[in-house]
């Protein structure tokens, strides 16, 4: 329900829909507080270009925000 509360009023298409990948994303980040590619290695079979896009999709919606460079990057919650 906090994610629906979140997104933004778009309509629903194939490419604004949330796939249940994308909301592993977000759960294991409201838990965790910060999510990392090797952590969503961990908890998806995707190819890393893949998780790229992903983690890109949830960014171009205003919901996760990326922070740190390199091996350092690790994506939060967007501050409401």
């Amino acid at each position: 329900m906090r994610v629906e509360k979140n997104l933004p009023q778009i309509a629903v298409s194939p490419q604004t829909k949330l796939k249940p990948y994308h909301k592993k994303i977000l759960d294991f980040t409201a838990q965790k507080g910060f999510i990392t590619n090797h952590d969503y290695s961990i908890l998806v079979d995707r190819a890393k270009a893949t998780r790229r896009l992903d983690f890109n999709k949830l960014i171009k919606f205003g919901l996760i925000v990326r922070r740190g460079k390199g091996k350092n990057t690790h994506y939060v919650l967007k501050a409401q």
